[in-house]
Formats: structure tokens, C-alpha cells, sequence
């Protein structure tokens, strides 16, 4: 790539330029065009060093306090599938135009136990190539950056090296959310991230800067082609979802929400977030007979007191991002696609998007 630039900047010296060669004055240009993002990239590494504080969580006061509504948008996973643009440019970035005052709010990890991988290639959690390996001054500076473009007011990061190991279930404990045992990697992994989501979300109360019209639980590797319109979710005391599913398809399974993008208000989040304390301290019945993680949600709102409500898909337009091997044979070579969007025959159904005007490809079924 840098002899291609080299010879393409070599168009921009003129013929016989006195006292200098040609090819002098495109190394020249070359180093300076190597150079430019770098500098900016130090830049913004400085703008967020002045405007973030602390380590655990990092926090940053982008924009001064308004009298505006709050939104909090909370995202919980792993640093390796974290893919945040369309999450920014789609929900925060609609929102602040919309006259919300928006807090960022995230939970990354980097290392998970070893012993949580799939095996099935299908499953497994392929490198994010872009943030996987950024150290967590570069991170938050880049995402410090992101969060100036759509005019987000606080960012709050709380970045873990390393994944505590998930709990060790006595052999009879019976809340298993319809896994065969308490050793399935699923149930193991659901645990892991229910801790996730319930720690950020105490971080950020403890941060005091609530209080929240509207909290966003949004999973880590979501992809959003769609702006939401937050003016689609001001009933109180209730808990937005799609049905699970795929995007654009009927749906097979009436009655489960789908958890990788959740909308509620701060009472309804403060009383359904706590997913982890629910799962062992929980006395319901109800909560041994959940038969996903999906239902475990539903009947902890339930009992909490918020009411489900599903919304159409359109109006919480997101798929899955997935990195899956090109050629099972290939040495490591990857692609990235969209998980749970699929279209009937190939053609998007009403008010579907087709992959193809998305960036990037549905995932083929079965991978």
C-alpha cells in the first residue's frame, strides 16, 4: 500500500522541479500522508486525556450539563467483538438530535476464560480486527472520538482486562434456562454476561448522573442500520423488545424477548438489570421453570413489576455482527457478516432493508 502511494503521490510533483528530484519530493510527500493519521490519531488520544478522569470507570464530560431529558445507552461484552459505530451513529447520534442529553455507558472485557469457547465455528467469537488489540488509552480515545461526532455529553468506560471465572453451580441446582447441566457452556457464558450487565449497570448509578428518561441495553457485536426514534418508547414501567428472532421473519418463538437490544426507563431498568442476583437469590418458582435466558428476562421484569412490551422490528433495526471463517480450510482468514437477519428467497420483506444496501452481507444459514 505504501509503494502504491508512493508512486500516486509522484503525480503530484511537476516535471523538471528546480533543485529537487521527483521521487525526493514524493518520499517526502509519503512520509507526511504516513504521518497525518497518526497525528490526529495522538490528537484525539489528547483531547480525551483532558477530558476523562479516573481508571475504574474511566469518564469523560464531553459537553456541560443541560437541562435536556437523559438517555443512557449501556453496552456489556467483550472488547473482541466490540463494534460501536452503528451504535453510535444510529441510536446516540438520533437521540442527541432529537434533544436528549446522552451518556455512554460500557463494560468491556478483554480476556474471557479460555475454557468459555465454542467449538462450533459457527458460535465462536472471531477477532475484531479494529479494537481487539487496542490498549485502553487508544480505545477510549477512539471512542471518546465517536462520541463527539453525534454530540454525546458523558462517556463512561469501564474496561476489565481479564474475566473472572464463571460460578460453579452445585450438581443440583435446577435454574439451568433450559441447558442439559450446570457445566453447558451456554448457561456458563449467559451467567457471565448477566454479571456484566449488573455490575455497569451499579458503575453507573453510583456515577449519580441520572436521572434517566430512557436506558439503553444494546449488545456489544449489535449492528444498527436504523435510526430509533425514542419517541416509539415512552410507556413507563415497561420493558421494549423485539420478539426474538431473526430480523424480517415470522416469528417461532411468541413470547421471548429478544435481549440484544432492550428500552426502559430508569425505575424499570433499576428493578429488571439485576439479572445476576435474580438467577441466584431469586426464590419465584417461575424463575426455575425459565426455558432461556430470553424467558428468565421476561419473568424477572414480570415479577419486578414492568410489563413486556414488543415492539416491531423496524423500530429497533439490528442484527448481529459475526466474524466466521472464509474457508474452514483457510489459515485464519475471516469475514464479517450479519448474524439473525436473513430474507425469504433471498428478497427483504416489507420495510427490510436487503443486506446488500447495509455494508455487509447476511450470514449464509447453517455457518
Amino acid at each position: 500500500a505504501a509503494v502504491s502511494q508512493l508512486f500516486r503521490l509522484k503525480a503530484f510533483v511537476p516535471h523538471g522541479a528546480p533543485g529537487v528530484p521527483r521521487m525526493m519530493v514524493a518520499v517526502g510527500w509519503l512520509v507526511v500522508a504516513l504521518a497525518l493519521p497518526w497525528r490526529i490519531g495522538a490528537r484525539g488520544r489528547a483531547s480525551a486525556a483532558q477530558r476523562c478522569a479516573g481508571r475504574s470507570p474511566i469518564t469523560c464530560i464531553l459537553r456541560p450539563p443541560s437541562h435536556k431529558p437523559k438517555v443512557a445507552i449501556l453496552v456489556a461484552g467483550l472488547q473482541s467483538r466490540y463494534y460501536p459505530e452503528s451504535v453510535f451513529r444510529h441510536v446516540a447520534g438520533p437521540a442527541a438530535r432529537d434533544g436528549y442529553e446522552v451518556h455512554y455507558h460500557a463494560w468491556l472485557v478483554r480476556e474471557s476464560p479460555p475454557e468459555l469457547v465454542w467449538k462450533n465455528t459457527w458460535l465462536a467469537s472471531y477477532t475484531s480486527i479494529a479494537y481487539s488489540n487496542m490498549a485502553g488509552d487508544e480505545l477510549t480515545g477512539h471512542i471518546v472520538r465517536q462520541a463527539l461526532k453525534v454530540n454525546v455529553s458523558r462517556v463512561s468506560l469501564n474496561l476489565v482486562a481479564r474475566e473472572l471465572s464463571a460460578p460453579k453451580l452445585p450438581a443440583q441446582w435446577q435454574r439451568l434456562l433450559g441447558r442439559e447441566s450446570t457445566t453447558h457452556i451456554a448457561l456458563l457464558l449467559t451467567l457471565l454476561r448477566f454479571r456484566k450487565i449488573e455490575r455497569l449497570w451499579n458503575a453507573t448509578r453510583r456515577l449519580g448522573w441520572g436521572d434517566y428518561r430512557h436506558v439503553l441495553l444494546v449488545r456489544d457485536d449489535s449492528y444498527w442500520f436504523g435510526d430509533v426514534d425514542l419517541a416509539h418508547f415512552q410507556q413507563r414501567a415497561t420493558l421494549h423488545a423485539r420478539q426474538q428472532g431473526d430480523y424480517c421473519t415470522v416469528k417461532s418463538l411468541p413470547g421471548w424477548p429478544n435481549d440484544n437490544g432492550l428500552i426502559m426507563d430508569e425505575p424499570a431498568a433499576d428493578r429488571v438489570l439485576r439479572f445476576h442476583t435474580a438467577f441466584f437469590q431469586g426464590q419465584s418458582p417461575e424463575l426455575d421453570a425459565a426455558p432461556s435466558a430470553e424467558m428468565f428476562i421476561s419473568i424477572v421484569a414480570a415479577l419486578s413489576g414492568v410489563r413486556l412490551l414488543f415492539v416491531p422490528d423496524p423500530a429497533m433495526p439490528f442484527a448481529i455482527v459475526s466474524a466466521i471463517q472464509v474457508d474452514e480450510r483457510s489459515t485464519g482468514m475471516v469475514q464479517h457478516c450479519l448474524r439473525a437477519y436473513k430474507t425469504a428467497h433471498g428478497k427483504a420483506l416489507p420495510d427490510c432493508p436487503a443486506p446488500e444496501s447495509l455494508m455487509m452481507t447476511a450470514c449464509e444459514a447453517g455457518r
